[in-house]
């Protein structure tokens, strides 16, 4: 039997679930691996198809396989994946799928408004991505102009990430007028 802390009960359809959490599968990555994996996330994010793929084919996905990789990651269609929209990775599902997410994720956010992404992951989750991009960018630079440069695309993407959650806030706001 597995130890207390390799399992939690979640509730599925008022029914106690026991969840096996396997930690048994942790690996380092490499700088390269990790770096082409955050890009990956960033162009997901972003809807980049063309940095979708740039970045599935250098974690190994193939020419061919690109669209179905980024389709099991963000479990979504190929056209979904690319769909320029603020919430085209946003769960889809009835309020009792989102609420039983929710509670699995620890969060007591209001079902009506659980499609939207949670505001702290996307919020943490960016912060870690740029960071993790901006880093390996500037290890790289040998001139004042590329400094210049990875600054400036710092910022461009700091402020699509910003115009993005204030989008999510709208939306969040809109759907609770709604209610």
């Amino acid at each position: 039997m597995p130890h207390a802390l390799a399992g939690l009960i979640a509730t599925r359809r008022r029914k106690p679930q026991l969840v096996l959490l396997d930690h048994g599968l942790y690996k380092v990555l490499d700088n390269s691996i990790r770096t082409n994996y955050v890009a990956l996330w960033k162009a997901l994010v972003l809807a980049d198809a063309n940095g979708i793929k740039e970045n599935c084919l250098k974690l190994g996905a193939g020419e061919d396989l690109y669209a179905l990789f980024a389709g099991i990651l963000t479990m979504r269609p190929w056209n979904r994946v690319i769909d320029p929209a603020v919430d085209h990775l946003a769960i889809q599902g009835n309020a009792s799928d989102h609420s039983e997410l929710q509670a699995m994720q620890g969060n007591a956010h209001d079902p009506a408004v659980n499609h939207l992404p949670d505001f702290k992951v996307f919020g943490v989750s960016r912060r870690v991505s740029s960071e993790a991009l901006i880093e390996e960018k500037l290890s790289h630079t040998k001139s004042l102009f590329s400094l210049l440069h990875v600054w400036l695309e710092e910022i461009s993407l700091e402020v699509r990430f910003l115009i993005m959650q204030v989008a999510l806030w709208m939306l969040q706001f809109r759907t609770a007028l709604a209610r």
